[in-house]
């Protein structure tokens, strides 16, 4: 290579820079979402900044209000804004290209309809099994005889995706894409909720074992005692979920990372909904795949079907597998750990209680409990179940070491960052390092 500088020192130096311009600055776009604590915090209000200049999906031109991560009202406004899910794709996808590097093709296989026309990649706890019923109803009999996706059984939907789902090279390319999101911290703790603090023998032994045998402390466990993972804490569990999301081999889709499910910053997605507005996206995506007809059935019902369903949905489960809960725990305690369930998802009332008597109990069959349940749901007053649902959040995380929900942040940073969600609330953070001992809802050693 022939040089045109005068001095060849001056010219090798010039070239030597050039080379370490090349070979560094991957490196270091690549560390400037992978860095943890403070860069998290601007990672997140460089994206924030980016939804600020959203449109809403009624199609009025506006920006959303600037966010102060500092603010607890705040912190709750970012989830409960509405945000069209088509410009949230779009803005999706122009955050990818400044910040992230593309991922290699999902792990997850996706699900297909209309001759692959249409392509959803179904993440666990944000809406999965509401879209697989969709998918599988389509597929089969259509909404003649179905008319609601309520009206078909998640175990029946469950079984029929094998005939949607294919690998993502069977279908790469679809007219409409679409996928779900969730605040982690929030997907997390449903987790949680729904599969380790209900009776549930198949989540004991897959999380709640494994948990408690590697985050346990050895003064906390009963040498030649049995672990059946049933008395797992909220912080073992949490533990567990940053190891796993850590770990190549261990991996579970009710709490891996969107960004390892998904991957959003490699496809295209048309459309990205929020759980935290389920149902107005939820009708978007109905709307746009040709079932309007199914959106007007729901538009007024839609809350009672999905309250009553995930009422059923426990309850059923739960009398299905009563040979195998009652060799870990027994019976009353079930029940009771069901009725906890509930209340903690916001569905019944702290102060109502189930008043089970030893006569009740071995007698009881599920469509009792379950319209025991019902009424109980009805009974409970909508606005002081938010609130509820607000206090067993804080219980939760607030028994949690303060140094472990900032690993959390820092292994789920891409999800917080990429969708728009603060990764240091300041209701869970805006405390001292040692966790308090719950005295409510996750208070319950003595149901296990």
């Amino acid at each position: 290579m022939k040089c045109a500088c005068r001095k060849k020192s001056i010219c090798k130096g010039l070239i030597l820079f050039v080379i370490v311009q090349i070979v560094l600055i991957p490196f270091v776009y690549k560390g400037t979402y992978l860095q943890s604590g403070s860069n998290d915090r601007k990672v997140g209000r460089d994206i924030q900044a980016k939804f600020e200049s959203m449109t809403f999906h009624e199609g009025k031109q506006t920006s959303m209000p600037k966010m102060n991560t500092t603010s607890p009202q705040n912190d709750t406004k970012r989830d409960t804004e509405r945000i069209n899910g088509y410009q949230f794709a779009d803005t999706v996808r122009k955050t990818c290209v400044s910040r992230y590097n593309l991922y290699n093709a999902p792990r997850n296989k996706m699900h297909f309809i209309r001759n692959g026309k249409v392509k959803m990649c179904a993440i666990e706890k944000i809406g999965s099994t509401f879209w697989r019923r969709v998918f599988a109803i389509l597929i089969t009999s259509g909404f003649s005889r179905f008319k609601t996706p309520f009206d078909i059984p998640p175990g029946t939907a469950l079984q029929l995706r094998r005939k949607f789902t294919y690998n993502y090279t069977d279908y790469r390319e679809s007219e409409f894409s679409f996928m779900f999101v969730r605040n982690p911290w929030s997907r997390l703790l449903s987790t949680f909720i729904d599969k380790l603090v209900p009776p549930n023998p198949f989540f004991w032994d897959l999380l709640g074992k494994n948990a408690v045998k590697k985050f346990r402390q050895p003064n906390n466990t009963d040498r030649g005692v049995k672990i059946t993972g049933h008395d797992v804490t909220f912080s073992e569990y949490v533990q567990y979920v940053i190891y796993m999301e850590k770990s190549i081999n261990e991996k579970d889709g009710h709490v891996q990372s969107i960004k390892h499910c998904c991957q959003a910053c490699n496809q295209s997605y048309t459309f990205i909904g929020r759980m935290e507005q389920f149902k107005d996206d939820s009708f978007d995506v109905l709307k746009e795949i040709g079932l309007s007809d199914v959106v007007e059935r729901m538009n007024t019902t839609f809350e009672a079907l999905s309250a009553e369903d995930a009422i059923a949905d426990t309850i059923k489960d739960a009398f299905s597998w009563k040979r195998a809960i009652t060799k870990v725990i027994t019976w009353d305690k079930a029940l009771k750990r069901l009725w906890l369930k509930l209340q903690m998802r916001g569905l019944i009332s702290a102060g109502i209680d189930p008043k089970l008597n030893e006569h009740d109990l071995h007698r009881m069959r599920s469509i009792q409990f379950l319209e025991m349940a019902k009424k109980a749901h009805r009974q409970s007053d909508p606005s002081k179940l938010k609130e509820q649902k607000d206090m067993v959040k804080k219980e939760a995380f607030d028994s949690v070491p303060l140094s472990v929900l900032k690993h959390f942040a820092s292994v789920y940073i891409d999800d917080f960052t990429l969708f728009g969600y603060e990764p240091y609330p300041s209701k869970y953070f805006n405390r001292d390092e040692q966790p308090i001992l719950p005295n409510m809802f996750f208070n319950y050693n003595h149901l296990n």
